[in-house]
């Protein structure tokens, strides 16, 4: 799926409790494309499992992703608010070989560049670069559909700079408890 996404609208005021509906563990079901950027619609899915703890009062928080059909692949995601620019900074980490997702972008130990942006409306926007098979591309994360026990993040790659953007992973997340 290629479609083409508008900006983002600004928001006002500071908010560090952007993150407070994912506190938690979260069962997930991750769909995603097998090949990236040349028009497949082949996909496929696994389950995950990600606990989240807020950090610095919810100025940040660190969250662990497992997946139990690949126990050797793990990643760490941490999230920063940056008061200054009222954005949250997103980078993960990827342990345990090379993971067969399209785009997971690395083998272990690759501290995958940042993402930034905010929520606006219920609806999360952070944007970055990075390379897909030596070439550069745009990577956008979205949160949407949020609520109390569920919640679907996606990611979406650009390979025109911006003009169009293809959807190549959506997690359904499914709330197992609080901590």
């Amino acid at each position: 799926m290629t479609v083409t996404i508008a900006p983002a609208i600004a928001r006002t005021t500071h908010d560090i409790g952007d993150f407070s509906f994912l506190q938690g563990a979260w069962r997930a079901t991750e769909r995603f494309l097998t090949k990236c950027g040349v028009g497949s619609d082949e996909w496929q899915v696994r389950e995950a499992y990600l606990i989240l703890r807020p950090l610095l009062g919810g100025m940040a928080n660190a969250e662990e992703i497992t997946y139990p059909g690949n126990p050797g692949l793990a990643v760490a995601t941490f999230r920063c608010y940056e008061i200054a620019s009222d954005e949250w900074i997103i980078q993960s980490y990827v342990y345990g070989g090379r993971p067969d997702v399209p785009g997971m972008l690395g083998a272990s130990g690759i501290l995958i560049p940042p993402l930034r942006g905010r929520f606006c409306g219920g609806r999360g926007n952070f944007f970055g670069e990075t390379e897909y098979e030596g070439s550069p591309v745009r990577v956008r994360y979205v949160w949407r559909d949020i609520t109390a026990i569920s919640a679907i993040w996606e990611r979406w790659f650009s390979f025109d700079d911006g003009q169009s953007w293809e959807l190549n992973i959506t997690w359904t997340l499914i709330r197992e408890r609080t901590l």
